[in-house]
């Protein structure tokens, strides 16, 4: 049994706690009712890489709703063409890589009917948050069309005290591997909020050519390069493109 000064200790604790508990909340209240700047640099031009996952009974009528997306959003001001991927092997993944002439078009975008519309769309069939993460260039190339064959997203992250060898690692092996046989695509953005993290985007001509890729001594040595540089696993994720 508590003596007397034991249980009124544990009522200041209880009382402390929620005290503070209360004292956290209103001031994450107040934070979220009070409009705050944009965080992040603006950029020009802005890259968005965009990944959502719906039920797998949902994937072909969000692979129709994306396409309506994507073309709504191309009649916008400062939009390119949107490139939408769905997954190679799990069909109710999806990718977009979208790209606005700078941070302006792309906020006017978000904040527009057909984002608003799209997201109110698919908001019933996630099976996991709406991941938009903005980027800037790292190393570009002339994307080549791919309406086939094999596309893969890569999540690089790199610790920060390997940062400047890390991304210099990935600009190296994004310029070596963007002219060898069969690559359409081999493009390196950086994540603007985690100037560590990066995305690498790949299109091959079909699977034979990513498949001599993957064991070549080019990328195998980048692939062991990262081993003591990368904060994380090494993500890549397969898509094929939407048509």
């Amino acid at each position: 049994m508590k003596t007397p000064n034991e249980a009124n200790s544990t009522i200041d604790k209880r009382s402390f706690c929620f005290g503070s508990a209360g004292l956290l909340l209103a001031a994450s209240t107040a934070s979220a009712q009070t409009p705050t700047a944009d965080p992040l640099p603006s950029v020009s031009p802005q890259y968005v890489v965009t990944y959502f996952e719906v039920a797998p009974a949902a994937a072909a009528p969000v692979a129709r709703l994306a396409r309506d997306y994507r073309a709504a959003a191309a009649r916008e001001t400062g939009a390119a063409p949107f490139d939408l991927f769905q997954g190679a092997y799990l069909p109710y993944h999806f990718a977009c890589v979208g790209q606005w002439s700078d941070t302006k078009a792309f906020t006017t975008h978000s904040e527009g009917a057909a984002a608003k519309a799209f997201r109110t769309a698919l908001a019933n069939v996630l099976i996991a948050p709406y991941d938009e993460r903005r980027h800037h260039a790292l190393e570009m190339g002339q994307a080549g069309p791919a309406k086939g064959g094999i596309v893969t997203i890569t999540h690089v992250d790199i610790i920060p005290t390997h940062r400047d060898t890390g991304i210099a690692s990935v600009k190296t092996i994004t310029a070596e591997s963007r002219g060898l046989p069969g690559c359409l695509r081999f493009d390196a953005l950086t994540q603007t909020a985690r100037p560590n993290h990066m995305t690498i985007v790949q299109a091959w001509r079909d699977d034979a050519a990513y498949r001599r890729y993957i064991v070549s001594s080019l990328s195998k040595a980048f692939r062991e390069s990262l081993l003591v540089r990368s904060g994380s696993l090494y993500d890549e994720r397969y898509y094929r493109p939407l048509v």
